[in-house]
C-alpha cells in the first residue's frame, strides 16, 4: 500500500534535517586553529596546591571558555586545556604558572587567550567564590598575567653568548577588550557567568566524589 502524502513529506523533512545537521557538524576551517599562551596568576594562600586541587583549578578555568564565548555550541567545538606547570609560594602568596591552549576546527581561536585573560580579570570575585566553594582556602585572587619570555639579541661574535636568557616579564590584561569573532555577540553579564561556573563546579564535585 503506497504511503500517504503527509508521511512522505515527514520523511523528506527528516532527511533534510539529517543532512543539515551533518553539514553543520563538518569543520569550517581548512586547518585547525591552535593558540597557546602561558600565564602567571597569584593567589592569597598559605600553602601550595595538592595534585587534586590543581586538577580542580585547571578544570574550573577551562569552563571559562563557555562563558566568555556565548555561542551555545562553542563548548563542544573548542578544545580547551589548562595545565599548571609551576607553583611558587612566598610570604603567603602562591604564584601559579599555567599554559592555556585552545584548539578548534570551527572557530579562529587566535584571540582566545586574550579573551580569557580579560574575562577572568573582570570576574575575579566569581573565581574567588568558586575556589573557596571548592575548599581551596584562597583569600584573594589576582588577575592572570601573560608570561613574556625575552631572549638576548644575537651578537656578531661567532662564540655562543655566556649570558643566560633574560627573566620573563608578565603582562596584565589590556584596558580594552580585543575584538571578538564576527559570529560572537556581546559577553554575557556577570551573573550568567556565576551561574555557568557554579554548574561546572557542581560537576567537578560530582567527579571527585
Amino acid at each position: 500500500m503506497p504511503r500517504s502524502m503527509p508521511t512522505v513529506f515527514l520523511l523528506l523533512v527528516q532527511i533534510a534535517a539529517t543532512l543539515l545537521a551533518t553539514s553543520a557538524a563538518q569543520p569550517t576551517l581548512e586547518t585547525s586553529s591552535i593558540k597557546e599562551t602561558k600565564f602567571r596568576q597569584e593567589f592569597g594562600a598559605g600553602r601550595e596546591f595538592q595534585e587534586n586541587e590543581l586538577f580542580i583549578f585547571e578544570r574550573l578555568l577551562e569552563v571559562f571558555t563557555n562563558v566568555f564565548f556565548p555561542e551555545m555550541e562553542a563548548g563542544s567545538k573548542i578544545t580547551t586545556s589548562i595545565i599548571v606547570t609551576k607553583q611558587d609560594l612566598r610570604d603567603n602568596v602562591l604564584a601559579l604558572d599555567y599554559a592555556a591552549k585552545y584548539e578548534s576546527e570551527y572557530y579562529d581561536v587566535t584571540e582566545y587567550p586574550l579573551l580569557f585573560q580579560n574575562y577572568t580579570s573582570n570576574h575575579l570575585d566569581v573565581l574567588l567564590e568558586q575556589l573557596q566553594l571548592l575548599n581551596l582556602n584562597v583569600t584573594y585572587v589576582d588577575g592572570p598575567k601573560r608570561v613574556l619570555i625575552q631572549t638576548p639579541a644575537p651578537t656578531s661574535s661567532s662564540l655562543p653568548s655566556a649570558g643566560p636568557t633574560k627573566a620573563p616579564t608578565y603582562s596584565p590584561a589590556p584596558t580594552q577588550s580585543p575584538t571578538q569573532s564576527p559570529s560572537s555577540s556581546a559577553a554575557p553579564p556577570g551573573n550568567i557567568m556565576a551561574n555557568t561556573v557554579a554548574i561546572a563546579v557542581s560537576a567537578i564535585l560530582v567527579l571527585l566524589l
